[in-house]
């Protein structure tokens, strides 16, 4: 009777291993068809303007070309701010960090003088 409870804890164990590495496998496919498919509606409406003007392989390849273009240049403008930023929250966090432990003793004092 033992023998089976602790086969029965293996065979739960691999199967929770077993979804849990299905999961981040069907999360991997989700996530790559979603980008996918959001650089495609971004880049449809530059293309079929340019059908319009030029062949449709050449209307693909320049609103791609484009759109990518247009993604690294406001990577490239954004970047520098972020990182600003970053380092101003950077300075700040130590002495937020003290005004959190001085409100946590004015609460602490609080609750001692009202209990």
């Amino acid at each position: 009777m033992q023998s089976k409870v602790r086969w029965r804890a293996v065979w739960i164990a691999v199967a929770a291993f077993v979804l849990i590495w299905a999961r981040t496998l069907v999360w991997h496919a989700i996530s790559q068809l979603f980008l996918g498919l959001l650089v495609a509606l971004l880049a449809l409406p530059l293309m079929k303007r340019l059908e319009k003007h030029v062949r449709p392989v050449w209307a693909a390849s320049l609103s791609m070309t484009s759109l990518s273009v247009a993604l690294i240049a406001a990577f490239v403008l954004l970047l520098p701010p972020l990182v600003n930023q970053f380092k101003h929250l950077a300075a700040l966090l130590p002495g937020m960090y003290g005004a959190a432990e001085n409100l946590v003793k004015q609460g602490e004092a609080w609750l001692l003088k009202t209990a």
